[in-house]
């Protein structure tokens, strides 16, 4: 932690944060783990607000075009809906007060796994398992559906602060 109880990540402004988030997203498009459209990414602002990819995001789009809401979903500033899967990345932030960020994507090999409904919780690759740890494999859920965080939250360890 740094001083004044303010979480790493918390000393960037705004601008700073919304540049990251677009790095972030070109460098997961060029590597094939968000194709299309799929994916999203947001940053814990403040403790009631975040910051995140809109709806739908077009590969040239940029900075001005993400969304920010509240921590019941309300969209505060924007000029685009924000992203189906906010209700995911809510439930993350009201679970974990350790989360400043969330990085959902969909890189090809996890992904075959999951449609398998193969958990990668094995030692199929040995430095995953050490690195990782056990990765859980969620219920099926309709992507943009309550059915999402609804299939998550039992996954979602519990640190929110009194």
């Amino acid at each position: 932690m740094c001083s004044n109880n303010i979480a790493p990540g918390h000393e960037k402004s705004e601008a700073e944060h919304r540049q990251n988030i677009c790095t972030a997203g070109n460098w997961l498009y060029e590597r094939g783990f968000i194709p299309a459209c799929d994916g999203n990414l947001s940053v814990r602002l403040m403790p009631r607000e975040s910051l995140q990819l809109p709806r739908i995001l077009q590969r040239d789009d940029g900075a001005d075009d993400l969304v920010i809401t509240d921590v019941e979903g309300r969209k505060l500033r924007g000029n685009h809906e924000p992203s189906s899967e906010l209700a995911m990345h809510l439930l993350i932030y009201k679970r974990r007060a350790d989360a400043n960020a969330i990085c959902h994507a969909h890189p090809p090999i996890a992904t075959g796994f999951a449609a398998a409904g193969i958990a990668l919780d094995k030692p199929l690759l040995a430095e995953m398992v050490v690195t990782f740890g056990r990765i859980p494999l969620a219920p099926f859920a309709l992507p943009g559906t309550s059915q999402v965080p609804w299939s998550l939250e039992p996954l979602v360890a519990n640190t929110t602060r009194s």
